[in-house]
Parts: C-alpha cells; sequence; structure tokens
C-alpha cells in the first residue's frame, strides 16, 4: 500500500486544522504529516500526536518555501500540500496510488471539490490540466511525485506558488474532481 507524506503550512492556525490532523492521523494511506508552524503558536502537543512532525521557523518563512522545505524533508515518494483551512475524506490518498502520481506527475483539487457532493454516477476521475485554466482551489490541495517536484524560488513567498507548479513545472498536471 502507497503511503503519503502530508505537508501543511500554517501561520494563522486555522479553526478548522484539528479536525484535519485527526482525520489524516487516521487514515491508513497517510504515514507522516509535516507541520511547518511559520507563526511560533502551536503547543506541544501537536508535536506528540502520531505521525505528526511539527517544524517550527524561528520567523515566517511563508508558504512556497514551506512547501519547499517540507518536500526536501518529506520521506515518502507519495506528497500531498495542503492549506490548514480544508476540511475532506482522506481516503481519497488509497484512490490516488503511486502509480497514478506518476502518470499524472502533479495533480491538483477541481474547484467543485470544494462545494458540490460527490457525483455518484461518474465517481472520482482526473482530467489533464490545461495550460490557461485557473481552477480556482487547485492550489489548496496539491498530490504530487516527490521526484517530480521543482523546488518553487525563493523569491516567490506567498502568491504564485501554485501557478509556478501548473505553469513552470514540465510535468504532466491534473485536476482531480468528484462532481
Amino acid at each position: 500500500m502507497d503511503k503519503y507524506t502530508i505537508v501543511i503550512p500554517t501561520l494563522w492556525k486555522s479553526n478548522r486544522i484539528n479536525k484535519l490532523l485527526f482525520d489524516l492521523i487516521k487514515c491508513e494511506y497517510v504515514d507522516e504529516i509535516i507541520l511547518i508552524d511559520n507563526g511560533g503558536k502551536f503547543f506541544e502537543y501537536f508535536e506528540a500526536l502520531d505521525k505528526v512532525k511539527l517544524v517550527q521557523t524561528s520567523e515566517n518563512i511563508y508558504v512556497n518555501p514551506a512547501w519547499n522545505l517540507g518536500i526536501k524533508l518529506a520521506k515518502n515518494n507519495c506528497i500531498a500540500l495542503l492549506n490548514d483551512d480544508i476540511n475532506f475524506d482522506p481516503n481519497i490518498f488509497g484512490v490516488i496510488t503511486e502509480d497514478v502520481l506518476f502518470q499524472f506527475g502533479i495533480i491538483g483539487m477541481g474547484e467543485g471539490n470544494y462545494k458540490e457532493p460527490i457525483d455518484e454516477d461518474r465517481g472520482p476521475y482526473i482530467d489533464v490540466w490545461r495550460p490557461g485554466i485557473n481552477d480556482w482551489g487547485w492550489g489548496c490541495f496539491i498530490m504530487l511525485y516527490k521526484k517530480h517536484w521543482i523546488d518553487i524560488p525563493e523569491n516567490i513567498k506567498i502568491w504564485y506558488g501554485d501557478n509556478f507548479i501548473k505553469d513552470i513545472n514540465p510535468t504532466p498536471k491534473g485536476i482531480f474532481s468528484i462532481s
């Protein structure tokens, strides 16, 4: 069974992060959760949680450098970059296997996943991402095969990291949709 490393940079500590962490901890497909604390505000009990590796920075390194750091620290080939303010069924990691990630390279979430119920007839599917399309939400949940990662340049701190991944990284990309 393929195992995922989850990378979650956080600064403001969304009120959804507790549910997100506990759902990920219970998921059999998640082996490691790298929580990058950009605000220095986490209590030690997060570090004591099963599967959680807390990385506290001395200052805010921002989201894109945190993604780069998390991928360097990850022990698994299957990686998911997550915002701290989303909740979802983590069993999706059982559907997107290492073979699927290797084939598609990098997969972001489609906008409808955050709004629509699952289309029971069609089920989850992956479409090839088309350049020039900005599917809102793509960067909130990105799955990738570790070897396909190219570091985001250090001068891109907050904005456009997901655009760099989609537009500059030559690896094929997909959009995962449930509706």
